[in-house]
């Protein structure tokens, strides 16, 4: 969302390596951030949503972006909208995966 409406991104570099599409742990060259930094970035970034969000939901992306699915984004709302619906589906995931585990 930052990075599409010509805002610093404001996490660390390698988080695109870690965790960008198509990434996963089994190709990792590096150590993963720890489960307390990636807690502190993300915290930082909910502050930081809240700060920018209510400015600018209705303003127009420096270039459209259509993603992976042929969805089409010309709005910052438009690209947090879809975000916040993206990540509900990882936290999902990862307690389905933390269900299995713990029934095995």
């Amino acid at each position: 969302m930052f990075g599409l409406a010509g805002e610093p991104m404001q996490t660390p570099e390698s988080y695109e390596s870690f965790f960008g599409a198509g990434t996963k742990p089994a190709d990792w060259t590096e150590t993963a951030p720890s489960l307390e930094e990636i807690a502190k970035v993300l915290k930082d970034q909910a502050h930081r949503i809240k700060e920018f969000m209510p400015q600018q939901f209705d303003k127009q992306l420096i270039t459209p972006f259509t993603n992976k699915a042929g969805i089409n984004f010309t709005t910052v709302g438009e690209t947090f909208l879809f975000s916040f619906y993206h990540e509900a589906m990882h936290v999902e995931t990862i307690k389905q995966i933390g269900k299995a585990a713990a029934a095995q």
